[in-house]
């Protein structure tokens, strides 16, 4: 009977350390380890493994009391069981809805899941083998903006987190590691610096003070948060009870350099969460609000569009003392200074307001190859500047050919093409093949055809073969299958206004054949207008846009039919590239 009492305090033990400490983490029991309770074989311990080691059949804990202890184990004779953080309610709450997909882990498995910082329960026989262990780690949740993310190996990253309150952390990331972004899967080498993320977070208790972290699983903000704009102005005021910016004399930062003035604008700011800074120097909004109301200096604002609702984000005091300058490839990179193809070497501070792909960076994300569109103080110090990587077409190409034969909605082959490198075709008399699916895209004079691969056929009526097609492809793919024109004239210039079937450009030049230059258009700088066709093809970072993705600022080229000087300054175009 007492026997009967041991075996089922034991019993009770073990479910009371399943639902305190070890959630749900309740011992199984096999026929031979129940008979050795009987028999008084059974042992017991807990604690958090210091050292584990499945080759030489040994583990290392330290146990409740803090002794260290050291158990061996046979690894085909020992049942392990590690709990996935989704099975654990009580301690984590929502985490499993937040991390959908770190559920791998299924709580069966073997020695070698047991991990330095682990938390375990034992079993051990009457020799003192360890046969039973069963495990968890702690998780948490950060949230924060990627700092910097860069690749270390074939197998692993580093990823800088900051919080919100400035914390940085560091985890070295595996790159199965998954990552989801609105729900879905994402490649995890599309992370950029400045996107806000929530990673999951297994932490691990290797001693007293020493924490170790592991990343298992990261989810992306879906685009919620994003660098709206940038603006320059004066301080008028701070209005502390409802958080509101009041700036004069506003201009916004757009590709063409400064807007028109606003006279008045408020931006809503957190004192809790905005950054300022007066001259490189780190001021708080109260003696933004005391000092700085109605100065000569100019401040920069950057503002964060979060759900909807804009909110000032960081703050940079300067002197009035200012140059804009042209966008510019940088030629050597280094966390406090970058230096520029048309010759300025700029000094960055933290202070600068840095803005790639809408997301606010730090200067060690700048690099070699980047174009810089900058606004300099008259020390060469950058107050802000804006980011893009050099891309053109990327890697979309623009091919021309007649169509031999079609392998219908598999691929086609052109008896010979002339391929757009600059503004001029040039010609290639040997055949090529494009593969086609369901995501190229066909467009007619018309435009767009839905459903185009289902006409785009080697028979009947409307066969295909024979005919003229502009291709834009990547590699060998297809990505736009194009009936227009043959377009040899071409012109360049600079975007100032733009409308769903219009563009309007300045600076205009045109390419003259003959003379192979190109030539000033008009002195008066009248300007030309391009009509956008249904079958009109606008490239732009390597992605094909619509006209009404363009800014007032883009330099474009553009391939025409007839020759700009023999029209009256409106033409239709074919080809848009935009080069800066």
């Amino acid at each position: 009977m007492k026997r009967l009492y041991k075996i089922a305090g034991i019993i009770c033990l073990s479910l009371s350390l399943g639902t305190t400490t070890f959630a749900n983490l309740s011992p199984y029991l096999n026929e031979d380890e129940y008979n050795d309770i009987l028999r008084d074989n059974f042992n017991e311990d807990q604690g958090i493994v210091v050292e584990n080691d499945p080759q030489l059949g040994y583990i290392v804990y330290k146990n409740n009391s803090g002794r260290t202890v050291t158990k061996n184990y046979f690894r085909e004779e020992i049942t392990v069981e590690k709990q996935p953080y989704y099975e654990s309610e009580d301690r984590l709450g929502y985490l499993d809805e937040l991390f959908p997909n770190f559920r791998f882990d299924p709580r069966d498995t073997t020695i070698d899941a047991i991990k330095a910082g682990d938390n375990i329960y034992i079993r051990t026989n009457k020799d003192d083998y360890v046969t039973y262990i069963s495990a968890y780690n702690d998780y948490i949740m950060r949230y924060g903006k990627v700092n910097a993310f860069t690749f270390n190996t074939a197998e692993t990253a580093n990823l800088l987190l900051e919080d919100d309150k400035g914390r940085i952390y560091s985890y070295d990331v595996q790159l199965n590691t998954p990552v989801t972004k609105g729900g879905t899967l994402y490649t995890i080498s599309k992370i950029r610096p400045g996107d806000w993320i929530k990673v999951l977070v297994a932490q691990k208790i290797l001693g007293e003070g020493v924490v170790d972290e592991e990343l298992k699983e990261i989810v992306i903000d879906n685009d919620s948060r994003y660098i709206s704009n940038i603006y320059r102005g004066q301080i008028a005021g701070i209005n502390t009870f409802k958080n509101l910016l009041n700036l004069k004399d506003t201009r916004t930062f757009v590709k063409a350099g400064w807007s028109a003035y606003t006279s008045l604008k408020a931006i809503s700011v957190d004192p809790k969460k905005a950054e300022s800074y007066l001259i490189g120097n780190p001021v708080s909004l109260d003696y933004v609000a005391r000092y700085l109301r109605n100065g000569d200096n100019y401040v920069y604002v950057a503002a964060e569009n979060h759900m909807g609702k804009e909110n000032a984000v960081k703050l940079n005091f300067q002197s009035k003392l200012q140059r804009t300058l042209p966008p510019t490839t940088v030629t050597y990179s280094s966390p406090g200074v970058v230096r520029l193809l048309s010759g300025e070497t700029i000094h960055i501070a933290k202070d600068a307001i840095i803005v790639r792909d809408k997301r606010l960076i730090e200067s060690h994300n700048i690099m070699v190859g980047d174009v810089m569109q900058a606004v300099i103080t008259g020390e060469n110090k950058l107050a802000i500047a804006s980011i893009t990587t050099d891309l053109t077409t990327g890697s979309l190409q623009i091919f021309r050919g007649r169509i031999k034969k079609i392998n219908d909605r598999e691929d086609f082959e052109v008896e010979s093409f002339s391929k757009l490198e600059g503004n001029t075709w040039y010609f290639h008399p040997t055949p090529q093949t494009f593969s086609i699916d369901k995501q190229t895209k066909f467009y007619t004079a018309e435009g767009f055809v839905a459903g185009g691969i289902e006409t785009f056929l080697s028979y009947g009526e409307n066969s295909q073969v024979g005919e003229v097609y502009t291709v834009v492809a990547v590699g060998e793919k297809a990505y736009a299958v194009i009936n227009m024109p043959y377009t040899r004239e071409s012109l360049k210039g600079e975007v100032y206004e733009v409308s769903a079937d219009s563009i309007k450009v300045k600076d205009v030049y045109y390419y003259h054949i003959s003379q192979k230059k190109w030539m000033e258009y008009s002195r008066r700088n009248t300007g030309a207008t391009l009509t956008v066709t249904p079958n009109t093809v606008i490239i732009k970072n390597g992605k094909v846009i619509p006209a009404t993705s363009l800014e007032k600022g883009d330099k474009v080229k553009a391939m025409l039919e007839v020759n700009l000087k023999e029209t009256d300054g409106s033409a239709e175009s074919y080809i848009i590239i935009v080069e800066g």
